[in-house]
Parts: structure tokens; C-alpha cells; sequence
């Protein structure tokens, strides 16, 4: 698994945001705002898929027709490993 720095990115606004929970989701246009204002749609949509695929995070209810995404028991424990082992702050 390989992941870059969008995707931590995501993982970490959603841990932050405690967006743990189907009915605490975070739609795609709140990651542009929030994390990952230089990346385009398209690229944090794909980004958003693979860590679905990995069991990283999952799709929360819908809001209007746009799927939102909360982080998983999995993601927050890579999360954690990849701050311990950088050293970053939380």
C-alpha cells in the first residue's frame, strides 16, 4: 500500500474533524475547502476511492446527491502509525 500526501491529508481532516461515523461524513467540495485546496476534484475523488478499496474510510449517508466519507477503525490506526513514525503533531 502506498499512499501520498492527499491521502494523508484526508485521513488526518477527517480524524480531526471527527468524521468517525456514517451520519458524520465529509462530502468531496469540503475537502477542496478544507485540505487539499491545490488538488482538483477529480484527482481527490480518485484518491477518496482508493482509500474506500482499502478499508481506510467509508461512504457515509448521502448529502443531496454527493457521497461523503468518514474515516475507519483502520484509518484512524494507519493515521496514527504514520504520525508516530514521523513524528507529527496530532
Amino acid at each position: 500500500m502506498r499512499l501520498n500526501k492527499i491521502d494523508v491529508v484526508c485521513l488526518k481532516d477527517l480524524k480531526q474533524q471527527e468524521k468517525v461515523s456514517f451520519i458524520k461524513a465529509l462530502e468531496i467540495k469540503d475537502f477542496l475547502i478544507v485540505s487539499s485546496k491545490r488538488a482538483k476534484y477529480n484527482t481527490v475523488y480518485k484518491r477518496l476511492r482508493l482509500l474506500e478499496n482499502l478499508g481506510l474510510i467509508n461512504t457515509g449517508i448521502l448529502s443531496k446527491n454527493s457521497k461523503t466519507y468518514y474515516i475507519t477503525d483502520k484509518g484512524i490506526d494507519l493515521l496514527n502509525t504514520i504520525e508516530k513514525e514521523n513524528n507529527y503533531e496530532k
